[in-house]
């Protein structure tokens, strides 16, 4: 029950966004909609930039407590991982002036970008992770071992305990575990397209 409170904090944040948003006379639904597909292609770029935050299974978990702190150690770590390196003594090499003087706008641009993506982004991601996200969890919860391999034309796959002893040439994980965070955005992408294609069929018609 304690966790289930914590979903007004996502819910509440959608419904504040979607009444600044009105008062511009603009539909945060609509928008929202309308740029999904390009939010998770972002989200998935910094995915295989960043590999490490594929851990961070908490942001495709259906407990709401759970995305919330997974959402937050994602907007926490690349500031803490720019203020690391902008420590002088962390420097193993001259840093030049126009650097450190660009450096001053873009830090600023990056925090004011995670903020926006932690009130305006974050909040619809849950729900629309709570969806897109079921594969990704199922593939979690199972112990499945599966391996494949493509050659000469065929598929081979292992299940069960003879899959972990696969590891000859060309075998690898096809248990759907390694990127279950990329995963569930793959399917908010193309659930986003197919709503943009809907969509634009009904208007058309």
């Amino acid at each position: 029950m304690r966790d289930l409170a914590w979903l007004a904090l996502p819910a509440g944040l959608v419904v504040a966004a979607s009444a600044v948003f009105a008062a511009f006379g603009q539909s945060y639904a609509q928008w929202y909609l309308a740029s999904g597909a390009l939010i998770s292609l972002g989200l998935a770029a910094i995915g295989w930039a960043w590999p490490g935050w594929e851990a961070n299974a908490g942001l495709i978990s259906a407990n709401p407590r759970e995305f919330c702190g997974a959402a937050l150690q994602v907007a926490g770590l690349p500031l803490r991982v720019m203020g690391t390196h902008l420590r002088s003594r962390n420097r193993g090499g001259p840093v030049g002036p126009l650097d450190r003087l660009l450096m001053i706008p873009w830090a600023l641009l990056f925090a004011a970008a995670v903020l926006g993506w932690l009130m305006v982004i974050a909040p619809a991601q849950y729900f629309a992770f709570l969806v897109t996200g079921a594969p990704s969890r199922i593939a979690l919860a199972s112990r499945a071992e599966i391996r494949a391999r493509f050659g000469a034309g065929r598929l081979e796959v292992e299940e069960g305990p003879a899959a972990a002893g696969s590891g000859g040439t060309g075998w690898w994980d096809a248990s759907l575990r390694a990127r279950p965070v990329s995963m569930a955005l793959s399917f908010q992408t193309a659930g986003f397209g197919m709503i943009e294609l809907i969509s634009a069929a009904f208007q058309t018609g």
